[in-house]
């Protein structure tokens, strides 16, 4: 895999979604920074802020796992914006 410093924002988050898709958290995790703060949407199920890795996986992958037999993110766009990649 090409160092993150090369990618473009977009190739990042597109490698993110692939490797969640196929189920390897560890790769999406090693996209990431270390103390990432990952914030779901108030009111959702998962609403909340999570700093690091394991909060994350903990708060959100894992409740993902128990909660769905399966979920599959479509992303249908991507678009960079300067430092920030929007996903629709």
């Amino acid at each position: 895999m090409t160092g993150t410093a090369t990618r473009s924002a977009v190739g990042i988050v597109e490698d993110g979604y692939a490797a969640f898709l196929r189920g390897d958290i560890p790769a999406l995790l090693a996209l990431l920074d270390p103390q990432i703060a990952w914030t779901e949407v108030a009111g959702s199920a998962y609403a909340g802020t999570f700093v690091g890795h394991d909060a994350l996986v903990q708060g959100v992958f894992m409740r993902l796992g128990e909660d769905w037999e399966t979920f599959t993110p479509v992303p249908a766009e991507y678009f960079d914006c300067g430092g920030t990649v929007i996903v629709t």
